[in-house]
């Protein structure tokens, strides 16, 4: 898989945000404090370019919301990103075999 589809794992504990990515090259992990209400019971992946473009757009206290399927709004003041989740790694993997 090349760099444009490595992805960045998003779970969710009790009062913290579980971030992670994996690369050809390692494995990182990092928990982030965060009030969690409602969390989802999965995790959910997402393109590492286009959320790290969006988190260096935002300053100040940003606001992570999280439909049901993934959806996720960034917010911080008036401004608002949307980024659709992609598929779980095994998932993808999965398909792009049966393609072929």
């Amino acid at each position: 898989m090349g760099a444009e589809g490595f992805r960045v794992a998003l779970s969710f504990g009790e009062h913290e945000l579980h971030v992670s990515a994996e690369t050809a090259q390692g494995r990182a992990a990092i928990p982030v404090k965060a009030l969690v209400l409602n969390a989802p019971d999965r995790t959910f992946y997402y393109n590492y370019k286009i959320l790290l473009k969006y988190l260096r757009l935002v300053s100040g206290n940003v606001t992570l919301d999280f439909d049901a399927n993934g959806l996720l709004a960034i917010r911080a003041g008036g401004t608002q990103y949307i980024q659709s989740p992609l598929r779980a790694p095994n998932q993808a993997a999965g398909q792009s075999q049966n393609a072929a």
